[in-house]
């Protein structure tokens, strides 16, 4: 997501990458179910106000953080 403010939650189901760069805010929580099979990765740079929820699946997953990241809630991998 480039610079993107949403509320509710943001899902995705089957995806391999998500990004959500510095300056996007999402005001709820971002639920990423990665590809099958695959390495998935989600990187955050962004302020989300509850949880970020990663399922990544058959390969080696990564999840990154930068130096903008706000969560509110919860991490959960």
């Amino acid at each position: 997501m480039d610079l993107v403010k949403l509320s509710g939650t943001f899902m995705t189901r089957a995806v391999n990458t998500v990004t959500m760069n510095s300056g996007s805010e999402l005001y709820g929580s971002l639920v990423v179910y990665g590809g099958y099979n695959v390495a998935n990765s989600l990187t955050i740079d962004s302020k989300i106000t509850s949880f970020a929820y990663f399922y990544g699946s058959g390969g080696v997953d990564t999840v990154t953080f930068g130096g903008n990241t706000t969560i509110s809630k919860a991490v959960l991998v």
